[in-house]
This record gives C-alpha cells, structure tokens and sequence, in this order.
C-alpha cells in the first residue's frame, strides 16, 4: 500500500511541475516565502539562475525520483515499539502550556530575529529568539525530572541512526531539487552560511526534541490513539515553528506528519532532526549559481545519486523487510 500511495503523489507532483505555468509556480513560491527570493532580486531571475524552466522543471522531476524511493525505504521499517506508561494530566498540561508560551511569543517576535543588513544576520529580536528556542528544546528533559521518567522516556534512541541517514540523505537531496519550483534562500553571502549551518540547527534540534523526542509519544501514550497525536502533533510543530506566512506553517505541518512517521520508524527524533537539517542545506546549497554549475556539477551529481544512491539504499532496504 505504501508504495501504490507514493507512486500515485509522485506522479502528482510531476504532474504539477509540468503543467503549473511559471506565474502560477511564482505565485505559490511567493505564498510560502512571502518575498521575493535570492536577496531581493525576482523569482524569474532566480529561475534564470538555475539554468531557465526547462532546467528547473528535468532537476525537480529528477528530485522526485530520488525523494520517493528514500521515503519508501523508511516507511518500509517497522514501527519501534511505544512502551506504554501513564502519563500524568500534569505532563500533557505542561506540554500544551510551554507550546501556548512559546507559540505566543514566537508569533510577537515574527520574523524580528533576522535583519539581512546586520551582522550575521542577527535582527533585534535574535537573542529573545534563541533562549526561546533553547527553553523550547530543554523542556523535555525538564518534564522528565518533574515527573520522574526512570528511565527516561524520551523518543532520542541512537542505535542504528547511521542505518538509517542514507535514505534521509535521499529524501533530504531530493526535497532540495524538487524546491527549485519554489525557491527562496541561497548561501549568497557568508551570513547566510552561518544562518543556515548553524541558526537552523539549533532551530530543528529544539522543535524536534520538543514535539517528536517527547510530545508526540507521550500524546500515544496519554491519549492511545495514534492518529490524534499524528494530527495534533503535526498542526501544532507547523505552526510553531519559526514562520512568517500561512503557507509556511502549512508546509511545515505536512513536514510534520512526516516527522511523525520518522520518529516511530526509528524510534529517534534526531533522524528527523537529520533530515530537515540536511532538505535545508540542499535547499540552499544547490541553486543559483548559475547555468554552468546547473549544467555541469548538479546534474552529473543528480544522475550519480539517481544511479548509485537509490539502487544501493532500495537494494537494502528490500533485504531488511
């Protein structure tokens, strides 16, 4: 069933890359990002810079291809097993207290933590940013002690995470070919480096430890029907998560019921952690820098993946169910 189910959204997302014209993909790109990408200059001018539509369009297919089969390999692994506990109504209190505060203040300080003119990128409201962040991502272990996890119960297992980063390598590089249609960042100055290598880890390890390293579990366990923590789990880190337009919080709780999936697949939210860490650097590292480099480094690269990478990580995972 799964495969029948990713090969019919595949064939969907191909579908719209070909058929979606060029105003109607600018439009959508411009829904989620809410600006004009690279810097301020035009969509247009950013898909020049990727080597012109047809470029976009063969690399996003090609993304595809390589995207779904990683998926498929993970959804292919059997779940890890939840260990049932009761959980207190204080502890799933906390968890919707801290997701009120942080919600809250995160949605005060907007997009007030990034000014592109300063030093590293760092707005106003960057140093409120990260301690609201750190706070986040600190709270599990907090609630631990509050209510005295011996031994914790954390979904934070690193056995077998190595196993498992091939195909979130896949998904991550493909998800990054795929966003050409979309795209809105680049390393085009050192502060985006610095942005992306090291604000966005601390931004994915603290949303991830907080709503898949604890709450997503721990809403199984208190509630016992899982597809009420998938919704509520994923609508809740969508819109938590440093956002500035509606279509943002909505990609991200699709991102998020994927997550949910992750997690119980492999019984860890540093693997999820891993892959939105590493679909951000392919999102930015890839494009735009120029139709030469599309040409001959993207490509080449592209092919090679396609080739090697998808037929060694379905070759073994194949062996494993």
């Amino acid at each position: 069933m799964p495969r029948a189910v990713l090969g019919v959204l595949g064939a969907l997302l191909v579908f719209l890359i070909w058929r979606l014209p060029l105003d109607v993909l600018e439009t959508l790109s411009l829904h989620v990002i809410g600006e004009p990408p690279i810097n301020g200059q035009s969509w247009m001018a950013g898909v020049e810079a990727l080597g012109g539509p047809l470029a976009m369009r063969v690399l996003a297919t090609l993304g595809t291809a390589i995207l779904l089969p990683g998926v498929w390999c993970l959804l292919a692994r059997p779940n890890t097993e939840v260990t049932p506990r009761r959980v207190a109504r204080g502890e799933v209190g906390m968890f919707f207290g801290v997701v009120a505060g942080f919600g809250a203040a995160n949605l005060y300080i907007g997009y007030g933590w990034w000014d592109p003119a300063a030093f590293l990128g760092m707005g106003p409201y960057f140093a409120h940013s990260m301690a609201l962040l750190l706070g986040l991502g600190l709270a599990p272990h907090v609630a631990c002690r509050v209510f005295r996890h011996d031994p914790p119960t954390l979904a934070n297992r690193h056995d077998g995470l190595l196993g498992d980063l091939m195909p979130v390598l896949l998904i991550a590089f493909g998800y990054g070919l795929v966003s050409w249609v979309w795209h809105c960042c680049s390393f085009f100055a050192a502060k985006m480096v610095f942005f992306f290598v090291v604000i966005k880890g601390v931004q994915l390890w603290a949303v991830c430890t907080f709503f898949y390293g604890w709450g997503f579990r721990m809403l199984i366990e208190a509630w016992g029907r899982r597809w009420l923590a998938y919704l509520v789990t994923s609508v809740l880190f969508g819109f938590c998560y440093p956002w500035h337009t509606f279509g943002f919080a909505a990609a991200f709780t699709a991102f998020g019921l994927l997550l949910c999936v992750v997690t119980l697949k492999t019984g860890s939210y540093l693997t999820g952690w891993a892959l939105l860490y590493f679909a951000y650097l392919f999102h930015a590292g890839l494009p735009w820098h120029g139709p030469a480099v599309t040409f001959y480094v993207v490509f080449p690269v592209t092919l090679l993946v396609l080739v090697l990478g998808v037929w060694r990580t379905v070759r073994r995972a194949s062996c494993r169910t």
